[in-house]
């Protein structure tokens, strides 16, 4: 699995990591199969990364140090502090 910009997305791109909005609300489970109307949709709400599978070792699980729930809600304290919406891990 790899960070690949979304305007770097290809159709046929697998994600590899969930995607979650700011209210951590599940947006895209993880394993989704990317096609063009996607990707378009996650340029249009500002996504600038997401993990894809790349066929490399795809069977084998990152362990974060930070759980992702944690660090989505960091990132919308940060965002709430700075009176703005802070972006989701993507």
């Amino acid at each position: 699995m790899h960070v690949v910009r979304v305007d770097n997305l290809k159709p046929g791109d697998v994600l590899g990591r969930s995607l979650y909005n700011d209210r951590r609300d599940l947006v895209l489970a993880a394993g989704y199969r990317f096609d063009r109307t996607l990707i378009r949709m996650l340029r249009d709400r500002k996504y600038t990364y997401v993990y894809v599978w790349d066929g490399v070792a795809d069977d084998l699980s990152s362990h974060d140090v930070i759980s992702e729930a944690l660090t989505i809600a960091a990132k919308k304290s940060v965002g709430d502090a700075l009176g703005r919406s802070a972006p989701t891990t993507r």
